[in-house]
């Protein structure tokens, strides 16, 4: 069950990583709208990484009991 919440995590993180690349090229030069919008995807890429180290951690440690 959790290598398949660790799966969608990732593609979660793949999907704002793609709308990273595509819309915010360089941040810096965006209007203050849109820099917003970059934040609140910052925010989104880190809650995923965040999941993803605690997914991997939970696992690692599941594996190693009896």
């Amino acid at each position: 069950e959790l290598e398949h919440h660790r799966l969608q995590h990732q593609e979660t993180l793949n999907t704002y990583r793609q709308i990273e690349s595509r819309f915010f090229e360089n941040p810096a030069e965006c209007d203050k709208f849109a820099k917003l919008r970059y934040l609140t995807l910052l925010n989104g890429i880190q809650l995923e990484k965040g999941w993803l180290a605690w997914h991997e951690e939970a696992i690692a440690l599941l594996k190693n009991t009896k």
